[in-house]
């Protein structure tokens, strides 16, 4: 699914750390579906890597079609830019998502 504006929780359109997520879910890595909030349905706020590994991701500009640039996280790092995708192809790593 492309990119869709409307998914970005209001908190996250800041370019600051205001607002910081108060939920905290699991991300499930894929190579076609977003890592979406299973109660909002929106794009998570920031995604932190639960262990060390390699995370193939796509920001939240990217196209589905896009290559996924892959990233070495250690444990507790919170991913650097807006992460709308984390593609199970060449990530090794685990995460979680937070939001409001």
């Amino acid at each position: 699914m492309p990119f869709v504006s409307a998914l970005v929780p209001a908190g996250a359109r800041m370019n600051t750390w205001e607002t910081y997520g108060r939920s905290c879910f699991p991300v499930t890595t894929s190579d076609t579906v977003d890592a979406l909030n299973p109660n909002t349905g929106e794009y998570f706020k920031y995604i932190v890597a639960k262990t060390a590994g390699d995370a193939a991701v796509l920001g939240y500009e990217n196209a589905d079609g896009d290559t996924a640039q892959i990233i070495s996280v250690a444990a507790g790092q919170i991913l650097p830019g807006r992460i709308r995708r984390i593609k199970a192809t060449n990530t090794t790593a685990t995460f979680c998502g937070w939001s409001d």
